[in-house]
This record gives C-alpha cells, structure tokens and sequence, in this order.
C-alpha cells in the first residue's frame, strides 16, 4: 500500500473526530490536526506496510473466525506503537496511531461479533482505539498505553522492538530453523511413507509367490501320494497273483 493512502488515512480520521467535538474546543483539534497532519506527511513507507500488513491480518481473522490469531494481531497493533515511541518516533507513532483507528472504527461491528464474551479481545480493541494520538500526548504517556500484558500477547520478533515488515524480513533464527525443520520433516514423511508403499508391494508380490509356490508342491505331494498309492495297489495285486 503506497504512503499517500495511509496518509489519507491518517487524516481523514483526525477530521472525523473534529466534527465531534464541541465549539470550544474547535481550536484544540485543529492543533492535534496540524500536528498529526505533519507527522502523517514524514510517514515512511516501511511504517505504511506494516499498517497494510496489519490490517491485512486482521481482515483474514475476522474472515476465518480465528479469535486466537486475532488477539495476537490487535496486540502486535499497540506493541508497533510502543516500540515506535520507544524508537524516538513520537509523531511517526501519532499518524501510525490514527491509521490503525481508523481502520479498527471501521470494523467496530465486525469485531465486536467475533470478540463476544471473549474481554480479552474486547480490551485489545480499546487499547487501539485509546493510543495517544493528540497533539498534546507526550513521549511518557504514549509509552504508558500500552501495558505489559499486552505486549506478552504479542508476536515474538514485536515484542522484541521489530515492526511486522521487520519480523517478516529479519526472522529470528528458531523461526527459520523451524521452518526448515518442518520441510525436513515433511520431506523425509514423505519419502518414509514411499518407502512403506514399496515395502507393501514387494510383500504383496513375495505372499503371492510364496502362495504359488505352496501351490505347486501340495500338487507335487499330491501327485507323489497318488503314485504311491498305485505303486502299493499294484504290489498288493502282485502279491495276490502269487499266492493263487
């Protein structure tokens, strides 16, 4: 997703909330607006993919129903925030703060049908919506948002300071050696299970082999059995003919 569509984003979110707010306080929001529009406009684009990325996820989970992917998604959403702050990025966190809300107001029902019961979901919503995002939120209260127990939710490689895109290109080593594991591990099933085909069929041929085999010696047997009894039959005739 290019940056000028978060930064849309961004905006159209500070203009949304201005409308709600009472006369009095009309000059407030158009200093948060001028603000944030500033930090909206210095978002790079790595900051803009993680949002798409993000979102991205979301949209999947809420397509499947997956509640437990969805916890660790909307934990990710804050901790990105946190680690943003943490990075010095104050105003880059504002506009990054403004897109995700935006786009968590736009899905408020479909997320509220999937979280139910479920408060934890409920509450990761609100950590969302509630990110520091005003002109006068300071470095001390944007890191505040976000409490611990949201960031043991998150994914691994965000809890450790990476955005999505980061954790997606620097995959901790025990992520890729898992994944190589598993085609390891798919590969050698697969050949294991060849293997056992094989093994199946050479029985298969060797019990018939072995039945032909059993076949023709009863028949040998048989045959050795009858002739033994016509040799016996013909000694007991010859054995009558000389006693008359």
């Amino acid at each position: 997703m290019k940056k000028s569509h978060f930064l849309v984003i961004a905006l159209a979110a500070l203009t949304c909330a201005a409308c709600g707010n009472k006369t009095s306080e009309s000059a407030a929001a158009n200093d948060s607006t001028a603000v944030v529009e500033e930090a909206a406009e210095a978002l790079p684009e790595e900051t803009a993919a993680t949002v798409e990325s993000l979102t991205a996820s979301i949209n999947e989970c809420l397509q499947q129903k997956d509640a437990d992917k969805l916890k660790t998604t909307l934990a990710d959403m804050q901790v990105v925030y946190k680690n943003l702050v943490e990075s010095g990025k104050l105003d880059e966190a504002k506009a990054y703060g403004q897109a995700v809300q935006k786009y968590i107001d736009e899905h408020a029902a479909e997320l509220k049908a999937i979280s139910g019961s479920n408060t934890t979901i409920s509450s990761l919503v609100d950590g969302v919506k509630n990110l520091p995002t005003s002109a006068e939120a300071t470095v001390e209260e944007a890191k505040k948002a976000i409490v611990s127990d949201v960031v043991d939710l998150a994914s691994p490689a965000v809890q450790k300071g990476a955005t999505i895109v980061d954790a997606v290109k620097n995959a901790p080593e025990d992520v890729k050696e898992a994944a190589t594991t598993a085609v390891e591990n798919a590969k050698a099933e697969a050949e294991a299970k060849v293997e056992e085909k094989k093994a199946e069929a050479k029985a298969e041929t060797q019990a018939k082999i072995d039945a032909e085999k059993a076949k023709i010696e009863d028949k040998k047997a048989a045959a050795k059995a009858a002739a033994a009894q016509k040799i016996n039959e013909a000694a007991a005739k010859a054995a009558a003919a000389l006693q008359n």
